[in-house]
This record gives structure tokens, sequence and C-alpha cells, in this order.
């Protein structure tokens, strides 16, 4: 929406100021449309002092969250390194347990090699349910970053373009004064 304040400017009696300062009819009309046309520019898309503050408020709420993401990255490493100490010391009893087991009796090898076989289906298990586990907190991790990296992406490119639009304006505006102040000089 166009923000638009309606206020009276006599350009004839700008014109006339402009020519008791010592310029001519010509410079005094092109420096009056200058002035006229910068005040019909639409300045609603500039970002404003306190728009450009929530957004660099929401740019460290995001950075805080990132980081709080690196931190629950680390813990679950940490996590799954000693889950992964876990299953090796579990890996090394049962082969310890296995030669306990063998020194005792040859009548009972047959339950042994059951025992065996149940406690390595169970170890695969907890090492296949800790493996899944791993790359789905790891897959939601990972679409966590993605998606505050676009929403970053995408608030950065909206304030580049309101910053573009208003380094437009200004550029206009110090254009038309230049060419004013050259108009003034070849013509003195």
């Amino acid at each position: 929406m166009r923000q638009q304040v309606e206020v009276n400017y006599d350009t004839h009696q700008e014109v006339k100021n402009i020519q008791g300062a010592g310029f001519d009819l010509k410079q005094a009309e092109v420096i009056v449309r200058s002035i006229n046309a910068s005040r019909n520019n639409d300045i609603s898309k500039l970002a404003t002092k306190e728009q450009i503050f929530v957004l660099e408020k929401t740019m460290d709420v995001m950075a805080g969250d990132i980081s709080s993401l690196k931190s629950d990255v680390k813990e679950l490493s940490t996590d799954v390194a000693i889950l992964k100490s876990d299953v090796a010391i579990l890996k090394s009893n049962v082969n310890s347990l296995q030669k306990d087991i063998k020194t005792l009796d040859d009548k009972v090898t047959g339950q042994i090699k059951a025992l065996d076989d149940k406690l390595s289906a169970q170890i695969k298990a907890l090492d296949d349910k800790f493996t899944a586990k791993f790359i789905e907190l790891e897959a939601k991790i990972d679409l966590k970053i993605e998606n505050l990296g676009n929403q970053l992406r995408a608030e950065f490119k909206e304030f580049a373009q309101v910053v573009l639009r208003w380094l437009a304006g200004l550029f206009l505006t110090l254009l038309g004064i230049l060419a004013m102040l050259a108009f003034r000089f070849f013509i003195h």
C-alpha cells in the first residue's frame, strides 16, 4: 500500500525562491521539476528502522537456533559414541563368555552355540536399531538446517531487494542534482 502525504507545494513560489538565490529561470525550473519528481516516488517498499531491527533480531534468534542444533548434534554424536562403546563392550563380553563356556564341557557345546547365536542376533538388532535412529535424527537435523538456511536466504534476498530499491531512488535523485549542477556550470 502506497503511503502518500498530501502537502501543498507551490512550484511557482519555489522557482522564484531559487531565482532569488542566483539561478536563472531554466535552472530554477529544472530544480523544481526534480524535487517534484522525487516527491512522487513510492517509498512504501523501503525498510523502516523498526523492520530492519526486527530482521536483525530474527537473524540473531536463528543464529541461536543453529548454535543449539549444532550442540544437539554434538550431544547425539557423543551418545552414539557411547552406544558404540557399549556395543563393543557387549561384543567383547560375548567373546569372553564364549571362551569360558567352551572350557566347561563338551556336552554343553550345543547350548552355548544357541546362546551365542541369540546374543549375536540381539547385538545386531541393537546395532541396527541405533544406526536407524541415528540416521533418522541426522535426516531431521539436516532438514531443519536446510529449512533455516532457506528461510535466511529468502529474508536476505527480500532485504537486499528493499535496499536496492532505496539505492536506486537515491541514485536517481543524485543524478538529477548532478545534471542540474552540470547544466548550471555549462550555462555560466
